[in-house]
């Protein structure tokens, strides 16, 4: 299709993007609410499998939700730790330093 045109309006905050995350998922596990429901008034032996896995599916979509809130930080406090690690490295290759515990210490 050549002719075929689209505009977007794209998220530009984090806020922004959290919430877009958060309404996802959230009507993700609402919808998964409604069919167990309706799988509940209609039980057979055969749906016993059926709603172990669609509960399994509900507990990582609320665990997804939980983590919403905390993958930010987790991913700020990895980049930290690599920063982190790239620092001291590099230092002891540059300078030459014999023992890492002493950078960032002040030497008189």
């Amino acid at each position: 299709m050549p002719d075929a045109y689209a505009e977007v309006d794209p998220i530009k905050t984090v806020n922004g993007l959290m919430g877009q995350r958060k309404r996802w998922i959230n009507g993700s596990m609402f919808a998964f609410e409604k069919v167990q429901k309706e799988m509940a008034e209609s039980t057979s032996e055969n749906m016993a499998v059926v709603d172990f896995f669609l509960k399994m599916q509900i507990f990582y979509l609320n665990f997804s939700n939980f983590l919403v809130y905390f993958a930010p930080a987790l991913m700020l406090f990895t980049f930290h730790l690599t920063m982190q690690a790239i620092k001291v490295s590099y230092l002891i290759d540059i300078f030459a330093i014999s023992d890492p515990k002493t950078i960032g210490s002040v030497v008189y």
